[in-house]
């Protein structure tokens, strides 16, 4: 289990905030749910208002075996990945799940509507003008309410969907943890080899290395040597046949 850096993480998040950027233009809903185990639910809570962002929903409960607290949070979108990182190193991640539903083709479709219904109700607004008989002025009157109404709801539903897609929201849920859950357990965690471990598998490593390339240099020689020896062992007897022969030879001629 991992060691949790809240109180570190809170004098980051306090002495270093995260400067102010232009919000960009997005056309997706992103939900981010990560449940943690923490150490301290007071620390946390302060760290988690002290991110990017602004609660849309909050509890916090302190009494009880485990004291817990939900945060619905709506950040920045250009610092959604910040915050889930400083979340991650809050305490003991439980669980997280992350989600994206596009919205963009439903905007821009609505948008269109929009300019259609105002370019519509513009029309019957001028014949409205135009006209003197009061029976197409009331049809055109009821005309223009209907569309006007239209407008509202298509109106309200872009609106809807442009603050949902405006900025990331994250679902934050804790958990306090007693000491002993916070603490690595000791079958888990990983004992660094010492120096004089680090220096004995160093010199293991040089000597398997050392060997192999030895006997890598002693199988090339062998390959390299095979054809020679074979020469020696045809042509070693040859020459000494041609020497015997000449020796003969020149004692012959000396008896002449």
């Amino acid at each position: 289990m991992r060691r949790m850096y809240l109180p570190l993480l809170l004098a980051v998040v306090l002495l270093f905030p995260m400067p102010i950027m232009a919000a960009q233009a997005r056309h997706h809903i992103q939900d981010y749910d990560i449940v943690l185990g923490v150490e301290s639910m007071e620390l946390a809570t302060v760290a988690i208002n002290a991110l990017n962002g602004y609660n849309l929903e909050s509890f916090v409960t302190l009494t009880g075996a485990h004291p817990d607290a939900t945060f619905r949070r709506r950040v920045d979108s250009w610092a959604f990945r910040q915050v889930q990182d400083m979340l991650r190193y809050m305490g003991v991640i439980i669980s997280e799940t992350e989600a994206v539903m596009y919205f963009g083709q439903e905007i821009t479709d609505l948008e269109a509507r929009l300019t259609i219904n105002s370019q519509e109700i513009e029309r019957l607004s001028q014949m409205m003008e135009a006209s003197d008989s009061l029976e197409v002025l009331i049809l055109l009157s009821d005309r223009i309410g209907r569309l006007a109404e239209q407008r509202d709801g298509i109106l309200g539903r872009r609106n809807q969907l442009l603050v949902q897609t405006s900025n990331p929201v994250i679902n934050i849920h804790l958990i306090q943890l007693f000491e002993d859950e916070c603490e690595p357990d000791p079958e888990e965690e990983e004992v660094p080899p010492t120096f004089l471990a680090r220096i004995g598998g160093s010199f293991m490593t040089s000597m398997r290395w050392t060997g192999t390339v030895l006997g890598n240099i002693l199988m090339g020689l062998a390959f390299a040597s095979a054809p020679l020896v074979l020469l020696a062992i045809v042509g070693v007897p040859v020459v000494m046949l041609v020497l015997r022969l000449r020796k003969s030879n020149v004692k012959t001629e000396e008896t002449k």
